[in-house]
């Protein structure tokens, strides 16, 4: 929890520190993401940018811990949960482009789904109800601790044990990995192309983001903790 409010906390720092004058402000950034590092609540690389004009920029922390291979403004970095929104664009590229509405269900494009009532809208705004991917695999997790379920599996899955659903789709909100998954899988069966081919044709080349590569809708789950990687 500590890690999340250093965060939270650290775009509002810096905007403070960037009124101040430069290279005041840099020393103090610097002293400050210093001081984040050291207590482990921060690792990655910072650039900040003023009227257009790059004011500081600098890597802290390392890529690799026990290689003791440090982080720098070419490393790569798995966006987690922070991918969603690219998912979610792919989704609304289908809609605009007339292939599939909002309001279809998604047991139109999968007929063995088990969940008649679910919308591309639920799925999209984490309102589906679907059963939680961390507390139905977690079996298979322990079972398997060094594997990478796909979403294709947590499909599979889901589809056989057929679990009841949270609440009725629509009626409340709560976070959903495995309803992203699902828009993933989605995006390929419409567009008839793999996902990380979908991604890269129409939102990482266009929008510039050349070094931009998708994770296929792996879901980590070593120690335990499964996450989203649409990209």
């Amino acid at each position: 929890m500590s890690t999340k409010i250093g965060l939270a906390l650290l775009p509002v720092t810096l905007f403070g520190f960037c009124c101040l004058a430069q290279p005041a402000a840099n020393e103090q950034i610097d002293s400050f993401l210093q001081v984040m590092e050291q207590n482990h609540l921060f690792n990655g690389s910072i650039l900040v940018a003023k009227e257009g004009k790059v004011v500081y920029h600098r890597s802290y922390g390392y890529w690799d811990g026990v290689r003791k291979i440090p982080n720098s403004d070419t490393t790569c970095f798995n966006l987690a949960s922070l991918s969603k929104p690219f998912t979610a664009l792919a989704v609304l590229q289908l809609v605009q482009k007339g292939k599939i509405r909002l309001e279809d269900t998604f047991v139109s494009y999968f007929p063995d789904f088990p969940y008649p009532g679910i919308t591309i809208r639920h799925l999209l705004s984490h309102t589906s109800g679907l059963p939680q991917l961390e507390v139905f695999e977690r079996q298979y997790i322990d079972q398997h601790p060094d594997e990478l379920i796909t979403g294709k599996d947590a499909y599979s899955h889901l589809s056989a044990l057929k679990l009841p659903l949270l609440f009725t789709p629509g009626d409340r909100w709560a976070y959903s990995n495995l309803g992203y998954a699902f828009l993933a899988l989605l995006v390929e069966r419409v567009s008839r192309m793999p996902f990380e081919e979908y991604m890269r044709k129409y939102i990482f080349l266009p929008a510039g983001m050349r070094y931009s590569i998708s994770g296929a809708q792996r879901l980590p789950i070593r120690r335990g903790i499964p996450s989203l990687r649409c990209i």
